[in-house]
């Protein structure tokens, strides 16, 4: 076989073989009930959504937290930081957008 070593992948599988492998294996997952037939996109992007909802979340406990309340400070920390987590995600994704465009037209 000729091709490129597939990254961390421990069988030595090439390129074309290991694509279709994985492309098989992909079609395969798809169905099984635990995955609630989401793509591959559908379940790599979970995690990021997560974080929005955390943030809407947090601002609205907040919002309705009384001042005088014990968890008011602790929920504007949290607030803070989930903020900060959001905008790190952000500016990391559009870097990530800006080498892929980079790579893909200045190869």
């Amino acid at each position: 076989m000729t091709g490129k070593v597939v990254p961390g992948g421990s069988s030595g599988l090439t390129g074309a073989a290991a694509t279709g492998m994985f492309n098989q294996f992909l079609q395969i997952a798809r169905y099984m009930p635990q995955l609630e037939n989401k793509s591959l996109d559908d379940l790599l992007i979970m995690p990021v959504q997560r974080v929005p909802r955390y943030k809407l979340l947090l601002t609205e406990l907040y919002e309705k937290t009384p001042k005088t309340h014990g968890d008011h400070k602790d929920l504007n920390q949290a607030l803070n930081m989930t903020n900060k987590l959001a905008l790190s995600i952000n500016e990391s994704t559009r870097q990530a957008e800006v080498d892929l465009f980079l790579t893909f037209f200045f190869p």
